[in-house]
């Protein structure tokens, strides 16, 4: 009789449990070891190690807001619209390329895991703001 998915597959529940519970589970798939963990505790990990890069500069009446080291350049008459089209490029482009380095995992990984409040509250709060 051929086996079916369910089992050539180990259960998930253990792992799954260890996750929410604080732990740390590891799966062995082929040659990786993929780790799961608390999404949320994860965030905020990866928040503390990976500073906003997001720079905003005010000059005559208008809003320019850039992402350091990504081509992304948004100016706009407001703060609110130009910080939101940032951080919409940012998710494009993070989505769009594959991690050249530990810095972009990091950032890639962050933004991924952060919701459009948290990945704004992220942005702003280390944000480097020039006011001319």
């Amino acid at each position: 009789m051929p086996e079916t998915p369910e089992a050539t597959v180990p259960s998930l529940e253990p792992h799954l449990n260890a996750a929410a519970t604080g732990n740390v589970a590891l799966i062995e798939w082929r040659t990786t070891r993929i780790a799961l963990t608390d999404a949320d505790q994860l965030r905020t990990a990866l928040a503390a190690l990976c500073p906003s890069p997001v720079e905003v500069v005010r000059e005559n009446g208008s809003w320019s807001v850039t992402v350091r080291s990504l081509p992304i350049a948004v100016e706009a008459t407001d703060i609110d619209t130009a910080i939101t089209a940032a951080l919409t490029a940012l998710r494009t482009q993070t989505h769009e390329h594959r991690p050249h380095n530990y810095g972009e995992w990091v950032l890639r990984q962050l933004i991924h895991l952060s919701d459009d409040t948290q990945l704004r509250e992220w942005a702003i709060t280390g944000a480097c703001i020039h006011l001319y």
